[in-house]
């Protein structure tokens, strides 16, 4: 389990379970990715595309961003739904290629698949539940199938809040020390 901070350009998540693995963090600023154990003094740069536990990866977690990471084109429009692929267009994206298909009525996400540049599909991703939260409908579960071994993972979002944070949260070197 996560607690996740996230601002415009950073994201922090700190591990809450299990207990064996509470207060690892993960800081995402910008396009890059530090590790922090509390058994370990300093951080370890890391992959953003690396699995964080069963078919999630510290991607799915931290950040996706379709808008800013990828470039979209319209692939079809049939029925109830539109079918975009979106195509890695910076460093921090954790997947090349995703095609992602939403309702033509409320253009709420469906599903994504999840695509490597060798343009073998790594997973799968249903968009299962809703919530309006602040006036704004937000994914609240996320059911993730990896295409090698069909395993499926679940990511559930919630207790959301706005909130300020000060500028030692995102930063580096105050994380260590948190």
């Amino acid at each position: 389990m996560y607690k996740v901070l996230n601002e415009e350009e950073a994201s922090l998540a700190i591990q809450t379970k299990p207990e064996r693995s509470a207060d690892r963090k993960l800081l995402m600023k910008e396009e890059d990715l530090w590790l922090f154990a509390p058994q370990t003094s300093r951080a370890i740069k890391i992959g953003i595309d690396q699995r964080l536990v069963g078919d999630v990866s510290y991607g799915d977690i931290l950040r996706t961003r379709f808008r800013q990471d990828y470039t979209s084109k319209t692939i079809s429009k049939e029925g109830n739904e539109i079918v975009l692929e979106l195509i890695k267009s910076s460093k921090s994206a954790a997947y090349h290629k995703i095609i992602y298909h939403l309702s033509s009525s409320t253009y709420k996400p469906i599903k994504a698949l999840f695509y490597a540049p060798s343009g073998k599909l790594l997973k799968t991703a249903e968009f299962v539940e809703f919530k309006k939260i602040q006036n704004e409908l937000i994914v609240t579960k996320v059911k993730i199938s990896d295409a090698a071994t069909q395993r499926v993972s679940v990511i559930e979002y919630s207790q959301f809040k706005k909130k300020k944070f000060s500028p030692d949260t995102f930063n580096k070197e105050s994380i260590a020390g948190m």
